[in-house]
């Protein structure tokens, strides 16, 4: 019981100070992720890109949202479970969508921070056979972890003060289709440059 307290009593030291608004914790900001995915069904690892707005309401939490590409043509290994093409012309699949999400950050010093983040994102995977297949959408939760430095210098740009920042992590997905029977659960690890406002 007292290991108990006496961490509790811990991250709330670690966290307080960081609850405070010092004007700098506060902001909109963009992120543009680089990446590769794994684990997407019959599918060798894809590039992925993606592109978030988010808002900081302190140095703790943040709220962010946008568009993901976990896969741009990225080649099969062996055909899906129900493709009706002939030999080898099921070359490749996207896997695309958008995603909004939590983060939860801890701040170690006041230019890095650890953070964990959890969302929901909607998808859709399209094929690339002859013929063309129909578009499978998927739903699902996404989470991950990840550590971000933000560069304590500022530059402006037509009177308004940003700051740069790097980010690395890496994100999971948990996607199912429409009908409850198909998943997937792609895996994304990436690095992000980060502009601050």
């Amino acid at each position: 019981m007292n290991k108990t307290l006496f961490a509790v009593a811990l991250m709330t030291a670690a966290v307080t100070p960081a609850m405070a608004d010092s004007g700098q914790d506060r902001g909109a900001y963009l992120v543009g992720i680089a990446g590769q995915t794994t684990n997407i069904s019959n599918v060798d690892s894809g590039t992925s890109l993606s592109g978030l707005i988010g808002y900081r309401f302190n140095s703790v939490l943040a709220v962010e949202g946008g568009m993901v590409l976990l896969a741009e043509k990225a080649n099969y290994t062996v055909p899906p479970v129900g493709y009706t093409g002939v030999g080898s012309t099921y070359t490749s699949t996207s896997l695309s969508g958008a995603e909004a999400a939590a983060k939860l950050s801890l701040p170690l010093t006041n230019w890095f921070a650890v953070f964990a983040r959890a969302g929901f994102t909607s998808m859709s995977r399209s094929n690339t056979p002859s013929p063309a297949e129909v578009e499978v959408s998927w739903k699902g939760s996404t989470y991950g972890v990840g550590a971000q430095i933000t560069l304590p210098y500022e530059f402006a740009i037509g009177g308004n003060r940003m700051r740069i920042g790097f980010r690395a992590g890496i994100n999971k997905y948990n996607l199912q289709d429409v009908t409850g029977t198909l998943t997937e659960t792609p895996s994304n690890t990436y690095v992000a440059g980060v502009i601050l406002f």
